[in-house]
Order: structure tokens, then C-alpha cells, then sequence
């Protein structure tokens, strides 16, 4: 199956990694995979723990309810979503939510989409994270 869905994943990599900075930092929720096949940083968010174990939703969709913190605080300048994205982590209510705040923000345009990927381009007000073609 991590065969099948990485090669799933190729046409995306290869377009991240032809079209992205070199200083790019992707968001992604297989981050390992983002940086051995495209170069670039990448950060999973990783969810908080504690909020599982303790049934509270809130605190499991922090990270993505807080997006721009979580931005902020790793110079994240792209986003990845994936089909398969939060799947095995979140039930699926809450995997729809974040896909949701992932996908909508209106901060962020889609530079990317096809086969189920999309890459979103963080747009900050009063800096380029912009690339050059």
C-alpha cells in the first residue's frame, strides 16, 4: 500500500519539486515523504496527544484551527493536501474539518490541483512568499 500511494504521490512531488523554491516549507501530513522526494522542508502537524487520550476535539483540531500560528511559528509557505490526509488519525467528522480549514482559508491560493493533491501557496499580507517562474 506505501508503494502504491507513493506512487500515486510522483506527479505531485515531481511538480513540487520543479516548481517550489528551494526555500520552500510544506505543510504536509507525510512531511517525510515531501522531503525525499522534493528537496524541500516540510512539517507534519502533529496532533496533540493529550487531546486524544482526553476525547477532546477541540485540542486534537488546534493545529489546524490555529493555522496561522502553526504557519508563523515554522515559516510554512505551502500547503499539501492528500487523499489519503488524516485518515488513520482523526474520525472522520473531524478529518473533514480539517481538510475543510486546510483547503478554504482564504489566505491561501491553490497553485496546484490534480489526482486528488493540492498544494495551497501561503499568502501573507505584506510578504511575498510568492516563487519566481
Amino acid at each position: 500500500q506505501g508503494r502504491e500511494s507513493t506512487a500515486h504521490s510522483r506527479a505531485v512531488f515531481t511538480w513540487m519539486r520543479a516548481t517550489l523554491p528551494p526555500s520552500a516549507v510544506v505543510l504536509a501530513s507525510n512531511d517525510t515523504l515531501v522531503y525525499l522526494y522534493t528537496g524541500r522542508k516540510s512539517v507534519r502537524p502533529v496532533p496533540n496527544s493529550v487531546a486524544f487520550y482526553t476525547d477532546d476535539h477541540a485540542g486534537m483540531l488546534a493545529n489546524f484551527t490555529g493555522l496561522d500560528q502553526l504557519v508563523g511559528s515554522f515559516g510554512i509557505t505551502h500547503i499539501l493536501v492528500s487523499p489519503g490526509d488524516y485518515v488513520t488519525e482523526f474520525e472522520p467528522d473531524d478529518r473533514e474539518q480539517i481538510i475543510r480549514l486546510l483547503l478554504e482559508n482564504p489566505a491561501h491560493k491553490t497553485i496546484y490541483s490534480a489526482d486528488g493533491f493540492t498544494v495551497r501557496e501561503i499568502e501573507s499580507p505584506g510578504l511575498s512568499v510568492g516563487f519566481v517562474r
